[in-house]
């Protein structure tokens, strides 16, 4: 995700600044980039949001069954 915060800015600059002269092919190219960085930013979001729920889920089990040993010790 970092990573789309530094090569977006740039990788639109380079496509859509009319001052420059470019070739049709890197045009396509730099679409091509700025669509790969989106779809880093969604695929990396989702995957963090997982690996967070998952945390959580292993968090209140280990919370949950270390509750229950402590209520048979009593």
């Amino acid at each position: 995700m970092l990573s789309f915060l530094i090569q977006f800015p740039l990788q639109t600059f380079l496509t859509f600044n009319p001052n420059f002269n470019q070739f049709i092919t890197e045009i396509v190219l730099q679409t091509i980039m700025i669509i790969l960085l989106l779809t880093e930013l969604f695929t990396g979001y989702f995957a963090l949001r997982t690996a967070a729920k998952h945390q959580v889920m292993q968090f209140q089990l280990q919370q949950f069954s270390s509750g229950r040993e402590s209520n048979k010790n009593e």
